[in-house]
């Protein structure tokens, strides 16, 4: 709506994770170089963790777009599950089973029909990495499949590499479980920007949305960051708001009081 205004080819603060948009901080880069190394060297069981909103899926969603066409992923996007809903859910993300024949099946016959289809993509050269996005919500039986599928391996090589990528908690759960931790190889923490990255991250988003002049004044990034501690998922929201309700206004640039405004909007706002 706004973009022609600005001089935008695009949306720069779409709240759907983008890979293309991916803007590097400190944080996020150590973390992206953890995964990527468990990736490449399928080490077994991966940790990833932070605040929600920081951008955990969108490494994962980066990691899967930049990998070469031998390997693959798989991505459960959890909701409250238990060992059954879980090894359905990965049978029917894998085109194993589908979701009428994933409901009737009973778990052992879940996890086994998962087995052979890890075995088949390792037999045909594939590698396969299982992302379970939300993993705090898997309760800790659904997490003893995971111990399970974790302990597979093929020519002494694990058939797939698991990761688990959930909220703070998450970590905090996996050290009640031994079981679990032991099979965890390594581990990640994405945190929220600092001020100075924050600013970076919304000059960077911009960037990548064609713009070719500072859209923010130094004021108004200080302001966003301050609302927004440096979540980047609030920080899109409050961004987008803000380029909208200086197009309203006819302004060509986003200045503290449109901030402001913005501000006490969206604290007043029941959403």
């Amino acid at each position: 709506m706004y973009e022609e205004f600005f001089g935008l080819k695009r949306k720069p603060f779409s709240a759907s994770p983008d890979p293309s948009m991916y803007v590097p901080s400190p944080s996020a880069e150590r973390a992206f170089k953890r995964l990527t190394y468990a990736f490449e060297e399928n080490i077994g069981g991966f940790l990833l963790t932070g605040p929600s909103g920081c951008g955990k899926t969108l490494l994962l969603e980066k990691l899967a777009a930049g990998a070469a066409a031998a390997f693959e992923f798989l991505f459960v996007r959890a909701g409250r599950m238990d060992g059954d809903a879980l090894a359905a859910a990965l049978c029917r993300e894998a085109g194993v089973l589908d979701e009428r024949a994933a409901a009737r099946a009973d778990r052992n016959s879940c996890v086994s029909r998962f087995e052979r289809y890890l075995a088949g993509k390792a037999r045909s050269g594939k590698r396969l990495t299982v992302i379970i996005d939300g993993a705090e919500y898997v309760d800790n039986d659904g997490l003893s499949v995971l111990e399970m599928l974790n302990d597979l391996r093929r020519d002494g090589a694990f058939l797939a590499t698991i990761v688990l990528a959930g909220r703070d908690s998450m970590a905090r759960r996996i050290l009640s479980l031994p079981g679990l931790r032991d099979r965890l190889a390594l581990s990640a923490r994405v945190e929220p920007l600092d001020g100075a990255s924050s600013g970076e991250y919304v000059r960077g988003r911009l960037e990548r949305a064609g713009a070719a002049r500072e859209l923010f004044t130094g004021d108004a990034l200080a302001q966003l960051f301050v609302y927004s501690k440096g979540v980047p998922r609030r920080t899109n929201r409050v961004a987008d708001l803000a380029l909208l309700t200086a197009y309203g206004l006819e302004k060509q640039e986003v200045d503290l009081d449109v901030m402001q405004a913005v501000v006490e909007e969206l604290s007043q706002s029941p959403i």
